[in-house]
Protein backbone atom coordinates (compact mmCIF):
# COMPACT_ATOMS: atom_id res chain seq x y z
CA UNK A 1 0.00 0.00 0.00
CA UNK A 2 1.75 3.27 -1.10
CA UNK A 3 0.91 6.55 -0.04
CA UNK A 4 1.11 9.92 -1.47
CA UNK A 5 3.84 12.40 -0.09
CA UNK A 6 3.26 16.19 0.10
CA UNK A 7 2.63 19.20 2.82
CA UNK A 8 -0.53 20.47 1.14
CA UNK A 9 -3.69 19.19 -0.78
CA UNK A 10 -6.30 20.48 -3.02
CA UNK A 11 -9.51 19.43 -4.31
CA UNK A 12 -12.41 21.62 -5.51
CA UNK A 13 -12.42 24.35 -3.28
CA UNK A 14 -10.58 22.57 -0.45
CA UNK A 15 -6.80 22.41 1.00
CA UNK A 16 -5.60 20.37 3.45
CA UNK A 17 -3.05 21.81 4.51
CA UNK A 18 -0.79 18.60 6.99
CA UNK A 19 1.81 21.94 7.66
CA UNK A 20 -0.78 23.59 9.61
CA UNK A 21 -2.38 20.54 10.12
CA UNK A 22 -6.40 22.33 9.16
CA UNK A 23 -8.88 22.13 6.56
CA UNK A 24 -9.60 24.93 4.28
CA UNK A 25 -12.42 25.58 1.95
CA UNK A 26 -12.11 28.70 -0.04
CA UNK A 27 -9.37 29.98 2.26
CA UNK A 28 -11.38 29.54 4.69
CA UNK A 29 -10.68 27.25 8.00
CA UNK A 30 -12.95 24.53 8.79
CA UNK A 31 -13.30 22.83 12.48
CA UNK A 32 -11.98 19.61 12.69
CA UNK A 33 -10.99 17.21 15.40
CA UNK A 34 -7.49 16.23 15.66
CA UNK A 35 -8.25 12.68 15.12
CA UNK A 36 -10.86 13.66 12.27
CA UNK A 37 -8.20 15.66 10.45
CA UNK A 38 -5.72 12.26 11.05
CA UNK A 39 -8.47 10.40 9.58
CA UNK A 40 -8.84 12.36 6.37
CA UNK A 41 -5.12 12.91 5.93
CA UNK A 42 -4.84 9.19 5.30
CA UNK A 43 -7.66 8.78 3.41
CA UNK A 44 -5.98 11.52 0.92
CA UNK A 45 -2.58 9.77 1.05
CA UNK A 46 -4.30 6.57 -0.45
CA UNK A 47 -6.59 8.02 -2.37
CA UNK A 48 -8.04 5.56 -4.44
CA UNK A 49 -7.01 3.02 -2.29
CA UNK A 50 -9.23 1.03 -0.24
CA UNK A 51 -8.81 0.87 3.39
CA UNK A 52 -10.44 -1.48 5.37
CA UNK A 53 -11.66 -0.13 9.40
CA UNK A 54 -8.39 -2.61 10.54
CA UNK A 55 -5.93 -0.30 8.49
CA UNK A 56 -7.39 3.36 9.65
CA UNK A 57 -7.10 2.15 13.19
CA UNK A 58 -3.85 1.18 12.94
CA UNK A 59 -3.14 3.95 10.51
CA UNK A 60 -4.56 6.78 12.92
CA UNK A 61 -4.75 5.16 15.79
CA UNK A 62 -1.17 3.59 16.13
CA UNK A 63 -1.97 0.11 17.51
CA UNK A 64 -3.95 2.04 20.50
CA UNK A 65 -7.23 -0.15 21.82
CA UNK A 66 -9.86 1.60 20.98
CA UNK A 67 -13.85 0.89 20.05
CA UNK A 68 -15.23 0.93 17.02
CA UNK A 69 -17.70 3.57 17.15
CA UNK A 70 -14.59 6.30 17.55
CA UNK A 71 -14.50 5.13 13.94
CA UNK A 72 -17.98 6.29 13.04
CA UNK A 73 -17.90 9.54 15.00
CA UNK A 74 -14.83 10.80 13.22
CA UNK A 75 -15.83 9.80 9.85
CA UNK A 76 -19.40 11.52 10.38
CA UNK A 77 -17.18 14.55 11.27
CA UNK A 78 -15.30 14.64 8.19
CA UNK A 79 -18.42 14.25 5.79
CA UNK A 80 -20.22 17.39 7.40
CA UNK A 81 -16.96 18.96 7.24
CA UNK A 82 -16.81 18.36 3.43
CA UNK A 83 -20.23 19.02 3.03
CA UNK A 84 -21.51 15.17 2.19
CA UNK A 85 -23.32 12.49 3.73
CA UNK A 86 -22.89 8.69 4.14
CA UNK A 87 -26.03 8.62 1.28
CA UNK A 88 -24.88 10.94 -0.94
CA UNK A 89 -21.33 11.38 -0.73
CA UNK A 90 -18.76 13.33 -2.99
CA UNK A 91 -15.49 12.43 -1.27
CA UNK A 92 -15.67 9.26 0.71
CA UNK A 93 -17.08 6.17 -0.69
CA UNK A 94 -18.31 3.31 2.25
CA UNK A 95 -17.58 0.00 0.57
CA UNK A 96 -20.17 -2.17 2.91
CA UNK A 97 -18.20 -4.93 5.05
CA UNK A 98 -14.82 -3.89 3.73
CA UNK A 99 -14.28 -0.10 4.31
CA UNK A 100 -13.81 2.78 2.90
CA UNK A 101 -11.22 4.85 -0.11
CA UNK A 102 -11.12 8.75 -0.96
CA UNK A 103 -12.09 9.06 -4.40
CA UNK A 104 -11.17 12.88 -5.22
CA UNK A 105 -9.20 14.72 -8.49
CA UNK A 106 -5.77 15.88 -5.98
CA UNK A 107 -3.89 18.74 -6.57
CA UNK A 108 -0.66 18.75 -4.24
CA UNK A 109 2.49 21.45 -4.18
CA UNK A 110 4.65 19.50 -6.55
CA UNK A 111 2.04 19.83 -9.03
CA UNK A 112 1.22 23.50 -8.57
CA UNK A 113 4.93 23.78 -8.70
CA UNK A 114 5.25 21.65 -12.14
CA UNK A 115 2.12 23.89 -14.07
CA UNK A 116 4.46 27.14 -12.98
CA UNK A 117 7.23 25.76 -14.21
CA UNK A 118 6.22 24.26 -17.97
CA UNK A 119 4.28 28.07 -18.15
CA UNK A 120 7.85 30.08 -17.30
CA UNK A 121 9.22 27.83 -19.58
CA UNK A 122 6.74 27.91 -22.50
CA UNK A 123 7.15 31.88 -22.01
CA UNK A 124 10.44 31.86 -22.42
CA UNK A 125 10.36 30.09 -25.67
CA UNK A 126 7.52 32.09 -26.97
CA UNK A 127 9.60 35.45 -26.76
CA UNK A 128 12.14 33.73 -27.96
CA UNK A 129 10.38 32.72 -30.95
CA UNK A 130 9.41 36.17 -31.88
CA UNK A 131 12.36 37.98 -31.95
CA UNK A 132 13.74 39.87 -34.31
CA UNK A 133 16.25 38.87 -37.37
CA UNK A 134 17.98 42.27 -36.49
CA UNK A 135 18.42 41.64 -33.22
CA UNK A 136 20.02 38.12 -33.80
CA UNK A 137 22.10 38.34 -36.80
CA UNK A 138 23.76 35.23 -35.70
CA UNK A 139 21.21 33.67 -37.32
CA UNK A 140 20.52 35.61 -40.46
CA UNK A 141 21.01 34.18 -44.54
CA UNK A 142 23.83 34.29 -45.92
CA UNK A 143 26.93 33.14 -46.64
CA UNK A 144 29.40 32.56 -43.94
CA UNK A 145 31.85 35.32 -43.20
CA UNK A 146 35.61 34.04 -42.05
CA UNK A 147 36.75 36.52 -39.20
CA UNK A 148 40.31 36.76 -38.83
CA UNK A 149 41.95 36.02 -35.36
CA UNK A 150 42.60 38.95 -33.58
CA UNK A 151 44.20 37.41 -30.50
CA UNK A 152 48.16 37.53 -30.74
CA UNK A 153 48.58 34.42 -28.86
CA UNK A 154 46.15 32.66 -31.59
CA UNK A 155 47.92 34.18 -34.24
CA UNK A 156 51.31 32.76 -32.87
CA UNK A 157 49.79 29.12 -32.75
CA UNK A 158 48.76 29.68 -36.42
CA UNK A 159 52.78 30.67 -36.90
CA UNK A 160 53.92 28.09 -35.00
CA UNK A 161 52.10 25.04 -36.70
CA UNK A 162 53.22 26.35 -40.25
CA UNK A 163 56.53 26.62 -39.50
CA UNK A 164 56.62 23.04 -37.84
CA UNK A 165 54.73 21.93 -41.14
CA UNK A 166 57.65 23.35 -43.44
CA UNK A 167 60.04 21.70 -40.85
CA UNK A 168 58.77 18.35 -41.73
CA UNK A 169 58.79 18.40 -45.14
CA UNK A 170 61.95 19.59 -45.76
CA UNK A 171 63.21 17.21 -43.35
CA UNK A 172 61.05 14.11 -45.34
CA UNK A 173 62.91 16.17 -48.46
CA UNK A 174 66.50 15.58 -47.42
CA UNK A 175 65.87 11.89 -46.77
CA UNK A 176 64.30 10.84 -50.12
CA UNK A 177 67.00 12.46 -52.18
CA UNK A 178 69.76 11.18 -49.34
CA UNK A 179 68.42 7.69 -50.10
CA UNK A 180 67.59 7.92 -53.71
CA UNK A 181 71.79 8.60 -54.50
CA UNK A 182 72.77 6.24 -51.98
CA UNK A 183 75.36 3.35 -53.34
CA UNK A 184 74.39 -0.08 -53.29
CA UNK A 185 75.94 -2.47 -51.29
CA UNK A 186 78.37 -4.95 -52.36
CA UNK A 187 77.21 -8.65 -52.20
CA UNK A 188 78.50 -10.66 -49.38
CA UNK A 189 81.91 -12.54 -50.34
CA UNK A 190 82.16 -15.90 -49.33
CA UNK A 191 84.82 -15.74 -46.48
CA UNK A 192 87.05 -19.10 -46.04
CA UNK A 193 87.74 -19.78 -42.62
CA UNK A 194 90.98 -21.09 -41.76
CA UNK A 195 92.14 -23.48 -38.33
CA UNK A 196 95.20 -21.20 -36.84
CA UNK A 197 95.40 -23.55 -33.63
CA UNK A 198 98.75 -25.57 -33.90
CA UNK A 199 98.65 -29.21 -33.60
CA UNK A 200 100.10 -30.60 -30.36
CA UNK A 201 102.84 -33.40 -30.79
CA UNK A 202 103.29 -36.35 -28.50
CA UNK A 203 107.08 -38.10 -27.91
CA UNK A 204 106.58 -41.96 -27.82
CA UNK A 205 106.56 -43.36 -24.85
CA UNK A 206 109.66 -45.93 -24.73
CA UNK A 207 109.01 -49.08 -22.34
CA UNK A 208 110.54 -48.83 -19.18
CA UNK A 209 114.57 -50.45 -18.56
CA UNK A 210 115.30 -52.89 -16.16
CA UNK A 211 117.77 -51.93 -13.48
CA UNK A 212 120.84 -54.13 -13.07
CA UNK A 213 120.84 -56.29 -10.15
CA UNK A 214 123.26 -55.47 -7.53
CA UNK A 215 126.19 -58.38 -6.51
CA UNK A 216 125.57 -60.48 -3.73
CA UNK A 217 127.87 -59.91 -0.49
CA UNK A 218 128.94 -62.43 1.67
CA UNK A 219 128.84 -61.57 5.61
CA UNK A 220 131.40 -62.69 7.86
CA UNK A 221 129.16 -65.44 9.88
CA UNK A 222 128.21 -66.87 7.15
CA UNK A 223 132.07 -66.96 5.96
CA UNK A 224 132.98 -68.64 8.99
CA UNK A 225 130.33 -71.27 8.44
Amino acid sequence: MQALSSSSYRFDNFELDLVRRRLLLNGKSVTLAPKAFDMLRVLVEHNGQLLTKEDLFRLVWQDQIVEESNLTVNMSAIRRALGETATSPHYITTVSGRGYYFTADLRSDEDDLLVVENRTVSRVVVEDEVLDDEERPELSVGPPMLRPASDPWSRSLVWAAGGIMVALFGAFLVWYFALRNATPALPFQKISAKRLTTPIVTPPISAPQRLPTPPKTTTMNESMM
